[in-house]
């Protein structure tokens, strides 16, 4: 006996089903493709069906992972001010594909990073305790190097309170 119930009744399986769905799962939060075809599935879609969707979402850019990641990219930078490498495990972990990691790998030279770890660490409040502060940086996914420049450069600026 299957221990996994479907979340969501669902009709036959077909591929405009499959797109209506899709659609509306999309209204309501963008997803990768990974998570969008998770949740088909969860709701009881065919494969085929999903795939057919795909294409039709593809076609008419409802479904568009690497505008999707670029917004997500910018997001985790600037409002949960992330370093590349957390950026980088989230966008994997959400399931964005590599392919479109790497076409999107231009974006990250567009954010300074260097500045925003600096920042991020002046908004820190154990920024006092330079290991603290450097394992809190390092946590948000800032490089070494990124870390040590904003913590000399902080010390030069006198800028610890």
């Amino acid at each position: 006996m299957n221990t996994k119930q479907k979340k969501h009744p669902s009709l036959p399986s077909s591929p405009e089903g499959a797109f209506s769905a899709a659609v509306s799962l999309l209204t309501y939060k963008e997803n990768t493709e990974k998570e969008l075809k998770r949740k088909l599935k969860e709701r009881g879609f065919e494969e085929e069906d999903i795939d057919a969707a795909f294409e039709k979402l593809r076609e008419k850019r409802f479904l568009d992972e690497r505008r999707y990641f670029e917004r997500f990219v910018r997001l985790a930078a600037e409002s949960r001010r992330y370093g590349t490498r957390r950026i980088l495990n989230e966008a994997y972990v959400k399931g964005f594909s590599e392919e479109t990691v790497r076409a999107c790998a231009p974006l990250f030279k567009t954010i300074d990073f260097d500045a925003l770890c600096y920042d991020t660490l002046c908004r820190l409040p154990q920024r006092n305790d330079e290991k603290k502060a450097a394992a809190a940086l390092l946590r948000r996914g800032y490089t070494s190097s990124q870390v040590r420049e904003a913590i000399r450069a902080m010390k030069e600026s006198g800028d610890k309170d």
